[in-house]
């Protein structure tokens, strides 16, 4: 509970069993007023065993020396993680990097924070045809040739337009230009994801209309490949045309009618060009 620690969570800290300190972000903190209420922490756990134990110690005092909330360090191997849990206006970034996530025009309402997620605050967007929020240029780097972009969030969405394509995100202009996507197909069980050209390979799903809130994650290789994962468990892998330059096209996501969370980019999947499950799964 709120109440038994400092305010903020500011005494809050994290072991290994070998008295090892864990990275942490606090993403969403109750407030005083509601002191027995959910807080939302973000931990860089070490490998998992059987035997392995963890501890949240709490009641140091503010000057131990201790480092306490610390988002660069758990999302270290990240190029960029967006929340979502802001009541409105842009969206920040927790790897350190500074790339924000600004409210696309006509979208500004329907961005407004909702409590309606498994982790914290989400963003909402309104269908309309176009993406909710839009990331700047992040490194002049990324993607490159031969490389690899894996992009992930969740997604629960409300209502589906037959014949519409709405999509998860997209780093291309237009449709048929140079760049990457991931789209929702139009009978509500297929998943298409596409390179360049919009050249495509489909992926069953169970109907995101009756699914409540589901993982997305996909991880391309640029040079022509892609591996699709759903609620952690690997679906389908697939060609796609080659992604050519795209440095200078800003990442769209949120294009669904519904509500999108934790919405996070890395230069590749720790398992690197696929796998039998996702590597980056809640527990």
């Amino acid at each position: 509970k709120s109440a038994d620690l400092a305010a903020g969570g500011a005494d809050l800290r994290f072991f290994d069993d070998a008295g090892r300190m864990i990275p942490h972000e606090i993403d969403t903190w109750a407030t005083d007023a509601d002191p027995a209420g959910t807080n939302l922490v973000w931990t860089l756990m070490p490998e998992l065993t059987p035997t392995a134990a963890f501890y949240a110690t709490w009641g140091y005092e503010a000057g131990d020396g201790l480092p306490a909330n610390d988002p660069t360090a758990v999302w270290k191997d990240y190029v960029a993680v967006w929340h979502l849990n802001e009541a409105s206006g842009p969206a920040y970034d927790s790897t350190g990097h500074g790339i924000t996530a600004n409210v696309a025009e006509g979208q500004e309402e329907a961005c407004v924070g909702s409590s309606d997620s498994p982790f914290g605050g989400c963003a909402r967007a309104n269908g309309r045809g176009t993406y909710s929020l839009f990331a700047d240029d992040y490194t002049a780097t990324f993607p490159t040739q031969s490389g690899f972009a894996y992009l992930s969030g969740w997604f629960k969405p409300t209502h589906f337009t037959s014949g519409s394509y709405p999509g998860y995100w997209s780093k291309r202009n237009t449709w048929g230009e140079n760049g990457f996507s991931c789209n929702m197909q139009a009978n509500k069980t297929e998943v298409t994801v596409a390179g360049n050209g919009g050249n495509t390979f489909a992926t069953q799903i169970p109907d995101f209309t009756t699914s409540g809130w589901f993982r997305m994650a996909v991880d391309y290789l640029t040079c022509g490949w892609a591996w699709v994962y759903y609620n952690g468990a690997y679906r389908n892998g697939g060609g796609i045309s080659t992604i050519t330059d795209v440095r200078g096209v800003k990442l769209g996501f949120g294009g669904i009618e519904g509500c999108f969370d934790e919405v996070r980019l890395r230069k590749e999947a720790p398992n690197k060009g696929g796998g039998s499950s996702d590597p980056i799964t809640a527990i």
